[in-house]
């Protein structure tokens, strides 16, 4: 097939389909397709969002959770239909970022923090829970001063 000669990406995977609905074999291409981008979790990640297969996507996020922009990809693109998913990914890399105990690494955890207000407040609609979540990183690392001016 085209992908096993080609740099996979999701716009040769819509544009395989094209092709394979036409010919009438879309399902062998597709699992062809899958199998063969195994060894590109960013682009597996794209295809099972564009099939909204997200606990496919979940399950890949979590399996590779130090692949930060697959995190996020993923995060994002789940936080409609999997709120508390999306939520689970971001505290990952918060808390992966908050244990490198560097000033930048305290800001890029917050800015993944701030990732998840909205998932709270607009989507979960329980700003409580995103206070207490504010709150329990300030308590759980009160003596991290650099922290706390992030947070």
């Amino acid at each position: 097939t085209i992908a096993k000669y080609n740099k996979k990406t999701l716009d040769l995977y819509k544009e395989l389909q094209s092709i394979s609905n036409r010919l009438g074999n879309w399902d062998e291409t597709k699992y062809s397709f899958i199998s063969l981008s195994k060894d590109d979790e960013y682009t597996l990640a794209e295809v099972y969002i564009y099939e909204k297969d997200y606990p496919a996507a979940i399950k890949l996020a979590k399996n590779h959770i130090t692949y930060h922009p697959l995190v996020t990809l993923v995060a994002e693109s789940i936080k409609q239909d999997y709120p508390k998913e999306s939520i689970f990914l971001y505290d990952q890399l918060v808390q992966e970022y908050i244990g490198y105990k560097k000033r930048e690494s305290y800001q890029e955890a917050a800015s993944y923090a701030k990732k998840m207000k909205p998932i709270y407040e607009s989507i979960l609609k329980d700003l409580i829970s995103w206070q207490k979540y504010l709150s329990d990183i300030r308590l759980r690392y009160k003596q991290f001063r650099a922290l706390q001016d992030e947070f």
